[in-house]
Protein backbone atom coordinates (compact mmCIF):
# COMPACT_ATOMS: atom_id res chain seq x y z
CA UNK A 1 0.00 0.00 0.00
CA UNK A 2 1.15 3.76 -0.87
CA UNK A 3 2.15 5.68 2.36
CA UNK A 4 2.67 9.02 3.95
CA UNK A 5 3.17 11.82 2.05
CA UNK A 6 6.82 13.25 1.46
CA UNK A 7 8.98 15.22 2.99
CA UNK A 8 9.57 19.01 1.70
CA UNK A 9 12.98 21.13 1.47
CA UNK A 10 13.63 24.81 -0.35
CA UNK A 11 15.61 24.97 -2.99
CA UNK A 12 17.54 28.20 -4.66
CA UNK A 13 15.77 29.52 -7.12
CA UNK A 14 19.12 28.73 -9.61
CA UNK A 15 18.38 25.34 -9.49
CA UNK A 16 16.17 25.02 -12.78
CA UNK A 17 19.49 26.46 -14.79
CA UNK A 18 22.07 23.94 -13.32
CA UNK A 19 19.86 20.95 -13.26
CA UNK A 20 20.68 18.16 -15.48
CA UNK A 21 17.48 17.08 -16.64
CA UNK A 22 15.93 20.61 -17.84
CA UNK A 23 16.70 19.87 -21.40
CA UNK A 24 13.84 17.36 -20.64
CA UNK A 25 11.54 19.55 -18.24
CA UNK A 26 9.31 22.52 -18.67
CA UNK A 27 11.91 24.62 -18.42
CA UNK A 28 14.12 23.46 -21.56
CA UNK A 29 15.12 26.13 -24.02
CA UNK A 30 14.66 29.05 -21.43
CA UNK A 31 17.65 31.35 -21.70
CA UNK A 32 19.37 32.06 -18.01
CA UNK A 33 16.63 35.10 -17.28
CA UNK A 34 13.61 33.18 -17.99
CA UNK A 35 14.89 30.13 -16.25
CA UNK A 36 15.52 32.69 -13.28
CA UNK A 37 11.74 34.05 -13.58
CA UNK A 38 10.68 30.20 -13.87
CA UNK A 39 12.92 29.01 -10.96
CA UNK A 40 11.65 31.03 -8.54
CA UNK A 41 7.72 29.55 -8.49
CA UNK A 42 9.50 26.24 -8.23
CA UNK A 43 11.63 26.38 -5.14
CA UNK A 44 10.95 23.66 -3.19
CA UNK A 45 11.26 19.91 -4.14
CA UNK A 46 9.51 16.66 -2.07
CA UNK A 47 11.52 13.66 -1.08
CA UNK A 48 10.04 10.61 -1.62
CA UNK A 49 12.13 8.61 0.71
CA UNK A 50 10.72 5.26 -0.02
CA UNK A 51 8.77 3.44 -2.61
CA UNK A 52 5.08 3.61 -2.42
CA UNK A 53 5.36 7.23 -0.98
CA UNK A 54 1.99 8.82 -2.06
CA UNK A 55 2.86 12.22 -4.10
CA UNK A 56 -0.77 12.72 -4.06
CA UNK A 57 -3.95 10.58 -4.33
CA UNK A 58 -7.03 9.89 -6.77
CA UNK A 59 -9.40 12.92 -6.47
CA UNK A 60 -6.90 15.42 -4.54
CA UNK A 61 -7.72 19.13 -5.16
CA UNK A 62 -5.04 19.90 -7.63
CA UNK A 63 -2.22 22.72 -7.05
CA UNK A 64 0.69 21.93 -8.13
CA UNK A 65 2.58 20.27 -11.43
CA UNK A 66 5.53 17.90 -10.30
CA UNK A 67 8.65 18.05 -12.32
CA UNK A 68 10.55 14.76 -11.47
CA UNK A 69 13.70 15.20 -10.42
CA UNK A 70 15.38 11.80 -9.75
CA UNK A 71 14.62 7.96 -9.07
CA UNK A 72 11.09 7.28 -10.70
CA UNK A 73 6.92 7.39 -10.39
CA UNK A 74 3.82 5.74 -11.46
CA UNK A 75 0.51 6.79 -11.59
CA UNK A 76 -2.29 4.82 -11.31
CA UNK A 77 -6.24 4.05 -11.20
CA UNK A 78 -7.78 1.71 -8.91
CA UNK A 79 -11.08 -0.56 -10.17
CA UNK A 80 -13.79 -1.19 -8.01
CA UNK A 81 -11.79 -4.81 -7.20
CA UNK A 82 -9.09 -3.15 -6.25
CA UNK A 83 -6.99 -3.50 -9.29
CA UNK A 84 -4.32 -1.08 -10.24
CA UNK A 85 -4.07 0.39 -13.72
CA UNK A 86 -1.39 2.02 -14.31
CA UNK A 87 -1.41 5.39 -16.30
CA UNK A 88 2.17 5.99 -16.41
CA UNK A 89 5.83 5.59 -15.31
CA UNK A 90 7.64 8.77 -14.95
CA UNK A 91 11.43 9.58 -14.88
CA UNK A 92 13.80 12.72 -14.36
CA UNK A 93 12.61 15.80 -16.47
CA UNK A 94 9.15 14.26 -16.54
CA UNK A 95 5.88 15.95 -15.51
CA UNK A 96 3.57 14.75 -13.62
CA UNK A 97 0.15 15.92 -12.78
CA UNK A 98 -0.48 17.93 -16.16
CA UNK A 99 -3.49 15.38 -16.76
CA UNK A 100 -5.57 17.28 -13.55
CA UNK A 101 -5.49 20.59 -15.45
CA UNK A 102 -9.08 19.98 -17.01
CA UNK A 103 -11.12 19.13 -13.77
CA UNK A 104 -9.20 20.81 -11.15
CA UNK A 105 -8.84 16.93 -9.19
CA UNK A 106 -6.05 14.20 -9.76
CA UNK A 107 -7.68 11.57 -11.70
CA UNK A 108 -4.77 9.16 -10.57
CA UNK A 109 -2.70 8.72 -7.72
CA UNK A 110 0.90 9.33 -8.04
CA UNK A 111 3.62 7.48 -6.12
CA UNK A 112 7.50 6.88 -6.13
CA UNK A 113 8.43 3.43 -7.62
CA UNK A 114 11.83 4.03 -6.31
CA UNK A 115 12.90 6.88 -3.74
CA UNK A 116 12.33 10.07 -5.50
CA UNK A 117 12.44 13.55 -5.36
CA UNK A 118 10.06 15.92 -7.46
CA UNK A 119 10.73 19.84 -7.80
CA UNK A 120 7.01 21.39 -7.03
CA UNK A 121 5.30 23.56 -9.66
CA UNK A 122 2.49 25.77 -8.37
CA UNK A 123 -0.02 26.25 -11.19
CA UNK A 124 -1.23 29.00 -10.49
CA UNK A 125 2.12 30.73 -10.06
CA UNK A 126 3.15 29.42 -13.38
CA UNK A 127 -0.02 30.97 -15.16
CA UNK A 128 1.43 34.41 -14.46
CA UNK A 129 4.83 33.33 -15.50
CA UNK A 130 3.87 31.99 -18.68
CA UNK A 131 2.68 35.79 -19.31
CA UNK A 132 6.65 36.76 -19.38
CA UNK A 133 7.66 33.75 -20.47
CA UNK A 134 5.51 32.14 -23.20
CA UNK A 135 7.91 29.64 -23.90
CA UNK A 136 6.71 27.88 -20.84
CA UNK A 137 3.59 27.34 -22.67
CA UNK A 138 4.75 25.67 -25.89
CA UNK A 139 7.04 23.37 -24.04
CA UNK A 140 4.00 22.35 -21.45
CA UNK A 141 1.89 21.70 -25.31
CA UNK A 142 4.54 19.32 -26.33
CA UNK A 143 4.78 17.81 -23.37
CA UNK A 144 0.88 17.34 -22.66
CA UNK A 145 0.76 15.91 -26.63
CA UNK A 146 3.66 13.41 -26.18
CA UNK A 147 2.07 12.01 -22.96
CA UNK A 148 -1.13 12.06 -25.09
CA UNK A 149 0.43 10.63 -28.44
CA UNK A 150 1.53 7.32 -25.96
CA UNK A 151 -1.72 7.26 -24.43
CA UNK A 152 -3.40 7.23 -27.86
CA UNK A 153 -0.87 4.56 -29.33
CA UNK A 154 -1.11 1.77 -26.68
CA UNK A 155 -4.95 2.10 -26.65
CA UNK A 156 -4.76 0.33 -30.14
CA UNK A 157 -5.43 -2.76 -31.11
CA UNK A 158 -1.42 -4.54 -31.24
CA UNK A 159 -0.75 -7.74 -30.14
CA UNK A 160 1.12 -8.73 -26.47
CA UNK A 161 4.54 -9.58 -28.51
CA UNK A 162 4.03 -6.04 -30.07
CA UNK A 163 3.31 -4.26 -26.66
CA UNK A 164 6.24 -5.51 -24.55
CA UNK A 165 8.62 -5.12 -27.32
CA UNK A 166 7.25 -1.36 -27.81
CA UNK A 167 7.51 -0.82 -23.94
CA UNK A 168 11.35 -2.24 -24.03
CA UNK A 169 12.82 -0.33 -26.67
CA UNK A 170 10.37 2.68 -25.57
CA UNK A 171 12.18 2.55 -22.00
CA UNK A 172 15.22 2.42 -22.50
CA UNK A 173 15.04 4.62 -25.30
CA UNK A 174 14.55 7.42 -22.29
CA UNK A 175 16.45 5.71 -19.80
CA UNK A 176 19.47 6.24 -22.45
CA UNK A 177 18.74 9.89 -23.26
CA UNK A 178 18.81 10.80 -19.60
CA UNK A 179 21.94 8.88 -19.00
CA UNK A 180 20.25 6.00 -16.88
CA UNK A 181 20.95 3.71 -19.19
CA UNK A 182 23.92 2.44 -22.03
CA UNK A 183 24.95 -0.36 -24.23
CA UNK A 184 22.40 -1.57 -24.63
CA UNK A 185 21.66 -2.46 -21.08
CA UNK A 186 19.58 -1.13 -18.50
CA UNK A 187 17.57 -1.74 -14.65
CA UNK A 188 14.36 -1.73 -14.92
CA UNK A 189 12.84 0.11 -11.52
CA UNK A 190 9.42 -1.35 -11.60
CA UNK A 191 8.22 -5.12 -11.08
CA UNK A 192 6.68 -6.99 -13.50
CA UNK A 193 2.93 -7.17 -12.60
CA UNK A 194 3.20 -2.98 -12.97
CA UNK A 195 4.40 -3.39 -16.35
CA UNK A 196 2.12 -5.68 -16.90
CA UNK A 197 -0.48 -3.62 -15.37
CA UNK A 198 0.35 -0.57 -17.71
CA UNK A 199 0.60 -2.96 -20.71
CA UNK A 200 -2.96 -3.95 -20.20
CA UNK A 201 -1.10 -7.82 -20.48
CA UNK A 202 -1.98 -10.45 -17.02
CA UNK A 203 1.69 -10.84 -15.57
CA UNK A 204 1.81 -14.76 -17.16
CA UNK A 205 1.04 -13.02 -20.97
CA UNK A 206 4.28 -11.24 -19.96
CA UNK A 207 6.00 -13.54 -18.64
CA UNK A 208 5.03 -15.60 -21.50
CA UNK A 209 6.11 -12.97 -24.28
CA UNK A 210 9.53 -12.56 -22.55
CA UNK A 211 10.29 -16.22 -21.97
CA UNK A 212 10.44 -16.52 -26.23
CA UNK A 213 12.17 -13.23 -26.64
CA UNK A 214 14.80 -14.93 -24.30
CA UNK A 215 14.52 -17.92 -26.76
CA UNK A 216 14.79 -16.19 -29.76
CA UNK A 217 17.88 -14.34 -28.66
CA UNK A 218 16.58 -10.59 -28.70
CA UNK A 219 16.74 -10.11 -24.81
CA UNK A 220 18.77 -11.45 -21.94
CA UNK A 221 17.12 -10.68 -18.17
CA UNK A 222 18.95 -10.88 -14.81
CA UNK A 223 17.07 -9.68 -11.54
CA UNK A 224 15.96 -6.44 -12.98
CA UNK A 225 18.88 -5.60 -15.51
CA UNK A 226 17.50 -6.26 -19.17
CA UNK A 227 19.76 -6.51 -21.96
CA UNK A 228 19.31 -5.55 -25.57
CA UNK A 229 20.57 -8.50 -27.78
CA UNK A 230 18.80 -7.55 -30.71
CA UNK A 231 17.16 -4.71 -30.89
CA UNK A 232 16.22 -4.79 -34.78
CA UNK A 233 14.24 -7.86 -34.27
CA UNK A 234 12.52 -6.38 -31.13
CA UNK A 235 12.39 -2.79 -33.61
CA UNK A 236 10.13 -4.97 -36.46
CA UNK A 237 7.66 -6.04 -33.71
CA UNK A 238 7.27 -2.37 -32.04
CA UNK A 239 7.13 -0.33 -34.77
CA UNK A 240 3.61 -0.22 -35.47
CA UNK A 241 2.73 0.50 -31.99
CA UNK A 242 4.64 3.99 -32.68
CA UNK A 243 6.06 4.95 -29.37
CA UNK A 244 9.69 4.44 -29.55
CA UNK A 245 12.17 5.51 -32.15
CA UNK A 246 14.51 3.08 -34.77
CA UNK A 247 17.25 1.71 -32.81
CA UNK A 248 20.70 1.72 -34.16
CA UNK A 249 21.74 -0.78 -36.81
CA UNK A 250 24.67 -2.22 -34.64
CA UNK A 251 23.89 -3.33 -31.53
CA UNK A 252 27.31 -4.55 -29.00
CA UNK A 253 27.16 -8.67 -28.12
CA UNK A 254 26.23 -9.35 -24.79
CA UNK A 255 26.88 -13.37 -23.52
CA UNK A 256 24.55 -13.66 -20.61
CA UNK A 257 26.60 -15.45 -17.61
CA UNK A 258 23.37 -17.97 -16.92
CA UNK A 259 21.41 -19.86 -19.51
CA UNK A 260 18.09 -18.18 -20.30
CA UNK A 261 15.72 -20.69 -18.79
CA UNK A 262 16.71 -20.83 -14.84
CA UNK A 263 17.40 -16.32 -14.99
CA UNK A 264 14.08 -15.94 -16.58
CA UNK A 265 12.15 -17.98 -13.55
CA UNK A 266 14.60 -16.02 -11.01
CA UNK A 267 14.32 -12.88 -12.97
CA UNK A 268 12.12 -9.82 -12.58
CA UNK A 269 9.56 -10.56 -10.35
Amino acid sequence: MASARPQEAQLSPQTCSVCKFQSLCLARGLNANQSQKFGEISQYHLHLTHAQNALYWERDDFQNIYAVRSGCLKTYTVDGEGREHIRGFHLPGDLVGLDAIYGRRYPSSAVAVVPSEVCVIPYTALGRVVTDVPALQGSMLELISKDLCTSLALSGDFTAEQRVAAFILQFYQRMRHRRMAANNEMQLPMPRRDVAGYLRLAIETVSRVLGRFEREGWIAVSIRDLHLLDAQALWKLAEPVGICEAPQAQQPSYVPKHSHAPALQSAWA
